[in-house]
């Protein structure tokens, strides 16, 4: 089962990795007048005097996995971070996994010397030092909860800049559901 997990950790960064890439070689292909559609809108060249002379445009991205969500950046970069979590979580533990040598459970452990086992403060500190073992699943919900505000965010604008030009089937990041 540990090496399913290293195996299918380290399959899930490589393919989020290229994902990664892919889309914004795309995204970035838009910004140098490649790619499709799109609305041309007076841009500047940076003075702020209102009178600029240059032209910016916003185009509707197109190609890979944009056929489907509005951001497959974002998604790829969740499959990173859940292919370093299961990754993490896989790795073989030494045996001496039970001490906890490092510097937050020794700040806790300072702290709550000497205090009653039982309320609310030994509580939370109890589960600060249980949950060390499992930060890379928090930080993987960490980033696909502000990764998911960040797609359905880009996905109104998409929708609001290029109405019913843009896609009605794309989704904000989960190919056909969300």
């Amino acid at each position: 089962a540990k090496l399913v997990g290293l195996i299918g950790g380290a399959g899930l960064v490589l393919l989020g990795q290229a994902e990664q890439y892919r889309h914004h070689r795309i995204l970035g292909d838009l910004r140098r007048g490649g790619g499709a559609g799109g609305r041309r809108q007076s841009g500047g060249d940076g003075d702020g005097d209102g009178e600029d002379s240059a032209i910016k445009s916003y185009r509707i991205p197109m190609g890979g996995r944009f056929k489907y969500v509005s951001c497959p950046h974002y998604l790829a970069e969740i499959l990173i971070y859940a292919g370093f979590a299961l990754l993490l979580h896989s790795c073989p533990r030494a045996p001496y996994h039970d001490v906890r040598c490092n510097l937050s459970s020794s700040v806790f452990g300072q702290l709550s010397y000497g205090m009653e086992r039982s309320g609310t403060v030994h509580f939370v500190f109890n589960l600060a030092l249980n949950l060390e073992e499992y930060k890379h699943i928090a930080l993987l919900v960490w980033v696909a909860t502000n990764l998911s505000i960040s797609a359905m965010r880009n996905h109104a604008w998409y929708h609001k800049r290029f109405g019913d030009r843009y896609p009605r089937r794309r989704k904000a990041l989960v190919p056909f559901l969300w």
